[in-house]
C-alpha cells in the first residue's frame, strides 16, 4: 500500500524530464532554423562533408530533422527536412554547365544590361550578340564586376575616393565574363561567400561555358564606356581548384592560355608601367612578366602600387595598419626598385606619385607635401587633420579630383565627419617652384 506513492514520483519525475527535453529540443531548433536562414552552420548537430565532381554537399543530422546545404553543379540549394526525407543525389554535373536555349527574348528597347532576368550583350555598332539566362539561381546572375583579394590593395589609394566599378567588357564580340553565383546570405567579401564567374561563348545557336573561376579582377577600365577590361584580354582570375589567383589570355579562337600560373594570394596589374604586384606566402614582388624580369622582390608589406619617375627609376609603396590619433589607419613608405628607403618616415597616411615628384600626408604636422626626387620638400599645404580612411560616413583629409601632368587639382576637407565645407586648391606638380 505504500508503493503507489512512489510510483506516482516516478511518473512525475519522467514528465519533468520529458518536458525538459522538449523545451531545450525546441530551443535548438529555433536556434537552428535562425542559422540556417543564415547560411550558418546549425549547433549540436551531426556533420559530414561529402565531395562530389561538380562540387560538395554539407548534411548536418539532428534528432528528427537534417539540414543540408548543397553546393554542386547538379543541385545548389539548402534545405530543413524531416529524418525521413532522403538526401538528393543526382548524377554529377560536368564540370562546365551548358547555357540552356531556345528561350524567348524580350525586346530590350533601351538596350539595358540586364532585363526581365536575361543579361543583354552587345557589339561595338550596339547590335545584340546575344543572351545569357542565369543557370544557378532565378535571374540573379549579372555581368562580372571587378572582385578583391585579402589585402584588397588594388584601387585602394586614400587620395582617391572609391569609383564605380564598371561591368567587364566582351572580348572580340564573342566572349563575355558572366557572374552567376547562387544566392546566398553572406555578402560579397565574407569568407564564406562562394563567387562563380564563367567566361561565356556569346552564340545564340550553340552558347558555351568555356571556363569556370572563383573569382577575376580588371586590369583597366574606360571611364568614357563604363567598361572595365583585362589588359591586352589578360585576365586576373582566381582558381577553383586551389583559391589561389593566376592570369590567363583569352583568344580570338576561344583558347585559354595561362600567362601567370595560379599560385599567389595576390594580384595587381599597374597598368602605367605594365607590371604585376605579386604576393605569394607573405611575401611580395614586382615583376615584368613580358620580359621575364623581377623588378623588386622579397618584400614583407603589402604593395599598394609601383610607378616610374620622369628619370625611368622605379618606386613602390607598401602599407600597414597602424593607429593614428586612436584610429585604425593604413600608413605607407615608398622605396626604391632595390629595396632602398625613399619614404621612411613614421605616420604617412597617404603618398600619390607622380613623375616629378611625390605628395603625401604627414600626420606629424598635419601638413600635405610636395618632395622631388631629390627629397627635398618644395611645397606644402597645411590641412585640418591626417586621417585618410573614407567611407559613407567620413571625408578624407585631403582628395584628388582630377591631375593631369603639370596641375593637380584637391578638395582639403574642414571635417574628418562627413560634411560639404571643404577648400579647394591646385598645386603645379611639374615645376614646384611655382607654388
Amino acid at each position: 500500500m505504500y508503493e503507489e506513492p512512489k510510483k506516482k514520483s516516478l511518473a512525475k519525475l519522467i514528465e519533468i524530464c520529458v518536458l525538459i527535453f522538449l523545451i531545450f529540443w525546441g530551443i535548438i531548433l529555433l536556434i537552428n532554423y535562425k542559422r540556417y536562414c543564415d547560411t550558418k552552420a546549425p549547433i549540436l548537430m551531426i556533420h559530414s562533408h561529402k565531395e562530389y565532381d561538380d562540387g560538395y554537399t554539407d548534411n548536418y543530422i539532428g534528432l528528427f530533422y537534417n539540414i543540408r546545404y548543397y553546393r554542386r553543379i547538379s543541385v545548389t540549394r539548402d534545405e530543413m527536412v524531416p529524418f525521413w526525407k532522403m538526401m538528393e543525389n543526382p548524377e554529377a554535373a560536368p564540370d562546365l554547365p551548358v547555357p540552356e536555349k531556345g528561350y524567348n527574348v524580350p525586346e530590350n528597347n533601351y538596350r539595358q544590361d540586364k532585363f526581365r532576368g536575361l543579361l543583354y550583350f552587345y557589339d561595338s555598332n550596339h547590335e545584340l550578340i546575344g543572351t545569357y539566362k542565369c543557370i544557378n539561381g532565378n535571374s540573379t546572375c549579372d555581368k562580372a564586376k571587378t572582385g578583391w583579394d585579402t589585402y584588397n590593395t588594388e584601387g585602394n589609394n586614400p587620395f582617391i575616393i572609391e569609383r564605380e566599378h564598371y561591368y567587364l567588357d566582351t572580348m572580340y564580340d564573342k566572349y563575355a565574363w558572366v557572374d552567376d553565383s547562387f544566392q546566398q546570405t553572406p555578402k560579397y567579401g565574407d569568407p564564406t561567400y562562394e563567387r562563380i564567374i564563367y567566361l561565356f561563348e556569346i552564340n545564340p545557336k550553340d552558347p558555351k561555358i568555356l571556363a569556370k573561376y572563383s573569382d577575376i579582377k580588371e586590369s583597366t577600365y574606360d571611364d568614357y564606356k563604363s567598361r572595365a577590361d583585362g589588359y591586352n584580354h589578360n585576365y586576373i582570375v582566381k582558381s577553383m581548384d586551389n583559391s589561389k589567383w593566376g592570369v590567363v589570355k583569352v583568344k580570338e579562337n576561344g583558347t585559354i592560355e595561362e600567362v601567370v600560373p595560379f599560385e599567389y594570394d595576390s594580384i595587381t596589374y599597374d597598368l602605367d608601367t605594365k607590371l604585376y604586384i605579386l604576393c605569394k606566402d607573405g611575401v611580395w614582388q614586382i615583376k615584368d612578366f613580358d620580359k621575364d624580369k623581377i623588378i623588386s622582390e622579397n618584400i614583407n608589406d603589402p604593395v599598394y602600387d609601383v610607378w616610374r619617375n620622369s628619370n625611368l627609376t622605379y618606386y613602390y609603396i607598401t602599407g600597414v595598419s597602424r593607429n593614428i590619433s586612436g584610429t585604425e589607419q593604413i600608413v605607407f613608405k615608398a622605396f626604391k626598385e632595390d629595396n632602398t628607403p625613399f619614404l621612411n618616415a613614421e605616420g604617412i597616411t597617404g603618398i600619390f606619385p607622380f613623375k616629378k615628384c611625390i605628395m603625401y600626408v604627414d600626420s606629424s604636422d598635419n601638413m600635405l607635401k610636395f618632395m622631388d626626387y631629390g627629397k627635398e620638400v618644395r611645397h606644402s599645404i597645411q590641412l585640418n587633420f591626417s586621417l585618410m580612411i573614407h567611407d559613407d560616413v567620413v571625408h578624407p583629409a585631403v582628395s584628388i579630383t582630377e591631375f593631369d601632368d603639370t596641375f593637380v587639382r584637391l578638395k582639403v576637407y574642414k571635417s574628418h565627419d562627413k560634411s560639404n565645407e571643404f577648400e579647394i586648391f591646385r598645386a603645379n606638380i611639374s615645376d614646384l617652384s611655382r607654388n
